[in-house]
């Protein structure tokens, strides 16, 4: 095989790696860590290193019996900003898709910043999503450069 060829192949190797794992986060989730550090005993919510391990659970269809939604997709952490007081929730996602930070206002004086991921108890991370594309660019750089 020409060093070329090698290249190419390998580099359809790493393409192939990235649609899979891609393909893999869009599965259904079972588990998220789900707390609130506004409710009693669990302040630590707010921070990732003490998270609680009973703050593991499944994740259970909606409430809502209207509701079209009935696996979780993903884990999601929200960090709220109310004047002078944080809350961390961290709880399963019924809709959309990966996001790491997104900020979004409210009324005045309220912000919150959205995490989402799609991996069982993803959301105890401090990273929550994983950029496959800079994996893919470092694959790319790395054949370029031989």
């Amino acid at each position: 095989m020409s060093g070329k060829l090698v290249q190419l192949s390998v580099l359809s190797l790493a393409l192939l790696a990235v649609v899979t794992a891609q393909t893999a986060a869009k599965t259904k989730v079972t588990s998220c860590y789900q707390c609130n550090s506004a409710e009693e005993n669990q302040g630590k919510c707010e921070t990732t290193d003490e998270l609680d391990e009973k703050w593991k659970k499944p994740c259970a269809p909606p409430v809502s019996s209207n509701s079209k939604f009935t696996d979780a997709v993903g884990c999601r952490k929200m960090t709220q900003k109310v004047e002078d007081h944080t809350r961390v929730v961290r709880e399963c996602a019924y809709t959309g898709g990966d996001v790491d930070g997104q900020k979004r206002t409210g009324n005045k004086g309220i912000l919150i910043y959205y995490y989402q991921c799609s991996a069982d108890n993803c959301n105890g991370s401090p990273t929550i999503v994983a950029s496959f594309g800079a994996l893919l660019l470092a694959c790319v750089v790395s054949l370029l450069r031989q």
